[in-house]
């Protein structure tokens, strides 16, 4: 669906930088740079829309996107579930796994350094 759409999805990709500029009175996104993982070329890609897919919103927060810590209060959103109040507590952060039976895509998995 993403190619019919005519989105361009990169794979194998580091987000590096954006440029921002003024329309309409607002900031947006001119371009952003990425850095190629396999030849190691650096790459500029133009658009009037981008949607960060990365794992942890690197664009976004490049972009100077706001952003907050916790969860929100029950009355900024009606949600009958949410805290009382607003608070800086936030969901478990996980590692994530990603696993193939592709011998191309493998690569070892390593232990990772002792902690503390």
């Amino acid at each position: 669906m993403l190619e019919e759409a005519g989105v361009h999805v990169l794979l194998r990709h580091r987000f590096l930088s954006v440029t921002m500029e003024n329309a309409n009175d607002h900031q947006r996104i001119s371009d952003a740079r990425f850095l190629d993982l396999i030849s190691g070329n650096e790459i500029t890609i133009s658009g009037s829309v981008f949607i960060d897919g990365t794992y942890e919103g690197d664009l976004m927060a490049a972009a100077g996107v706001p952003y907050r810590v916790g969860r929100e209060g029950r009355d900024e959103y009606g949600e009958e579930l949410a805290p009382e109040v607003s608070d800086h507590h936030v969901q478990a952060y996980n590692f994530r796994v990603v696993l193939t039976t592709d011998p191309e895509n493998q690569v070892p998995i390593k232990r990772p350094p002792a902690f503390g």
